[in-house]
Order: C-alpha cells, then sequence, then structure tokens
C-alpha cells in the first residue's frame, strides 16, 4: 500500500522522515535510499506480530498539509509498504450496508436483550 511520508533534510548530508498514519515509525538516513529502507523497516517491526490494527493511508492533498509535521520545510511522498509481509494478529474490515438492512438487524437485538 502507498502511504504518505514527509521528508526533510536534517543536516547537510542527511535526511529524515514520518509517517502521519504511523506517528511513531520516523527514520533517518544518510541517503535518500537509507531513509525509505529504514521507514519502512520501522513499519514493519512496529505492526509484525502485533495485535495493532494497521491504518489506511490518509489520502487527501488537504489533510495532509494541515498537518503539525509538515512544516513547509519538506516534501510529500508516498512509500510503498508491502504490508503482505507483516503478520498481524488483527484485521480491520470495512464494508458498506444498506440502512434498511442495518435497522432491520439492531431491530432484532434489541428484542433478544
Amino acid at each position: 500500500m502507498q502511504y504518505p511520508f514527509y521528508v526533510c533534510r536534517e543536516d547537510e548530508f542527511g535526511f529524515r522522515g514520518s509517517f502521519p498514519d504511523f506517528p511513531s515509525a520516523e527514520a533517518r538516513g544518510d541517503s535518500f535510499a537509507e531513509l525509505l529502507r529504514n521507514a519502512t523497516r520501522a513499519v514493519v517491526l512496529m505492526y509484525d506480530r502485533s495485535e495493532q490494527l494497521i491504518p489506511a493511508p490518509t489520502c487527501s492533498a488537504s489533510e495532509l498539509h494541515s498537518l503539525d509535521l509538515d512544516d513547509g520545510e519538506g516534501i510529500w511522498m508516498f512509500v510503498d509498504i508491502n504490508l503482505a509481509r507483516i503478520t498481524s494478529k488483527a484485521a480491520d474490515v470495512q464494508f458498506d450496508l444498506l440502512e434498511s438492512l442495518l435497522q432491520r438487524w439492531i431491530g432484532r437485538q434489541e428484542n433478544v436483550i
């Protein structure tokens, strides 16, 4: 999946980056390639064998630009993180349901209680 990643120059020779969807997965690197490797590794290590739900990527440009980590000094890019390698114990499921079916199910549950 493609996750937004905010990249800044840390000093004359290094880079740092942050994911808004993974706040504790900050990464640094002497080169851009090293930064991307370290960022991907940080996310994988954070969620591998974890019971945490893996968040969906933030995709709204206006939402990304309104975040505190966007200080105007860096650039936004998208990093592909292979979530298939992560052996998470939790799963996040999202689906749409007709409101009439939902109301019917809620009515049945109220009769059970």
